[in-house]
């Protein structure tokens, strides 16, 4: 089954590689595709649930960049970001991401 620090090196290897397939559906005009595929997964759910990990939220942001979430889709993230219950570092972390998405949406 692999160890902790396994898991956590692969989880880490694969955001690129799925912003970078994020990227590409979306070129391709299939975004929503990727959106339901990585929901589907569970993958949003799991770079911040209870598994999250401050190092992997940082470095999906390029990720979130790429699907483009709606601010309802964001509510794993700030509730990351905004949880007594989560360790400080993922918190700050989670906020420095949030930030981020939250300055590119657009104005209402």
């Amino acid at each position: 089954a692999g160890s902790k620090s396994d898991k956590f090196v692969d989880r880490m290897a694969a955001l690129p590689a799925m912003a970078a397939g994020v990227e590409a559906l979306t070129l391709l005009g299939d975004g929503a595709f990727a959106v339901t595929t990585l929901d589907a997964e569970g993958v949003i759910q799991d770079l911040f649930g209870e598994r999250a990990h401050d190092r992997i939220v940082l470095e999906a942001l390029p990720l979130l960049r790429a699907l483009a979430l709606p601010p309802e889709r964001l509510d794993p993230l700030l509730e990351a970001a905004l949880g007594s219950g989560h360790d400080p570092a993922l918190r700050a972390a989670a906020n420095v991401v949030a930030a981020s998405l939250l300055e590119t949406l657009p104005s209402k």
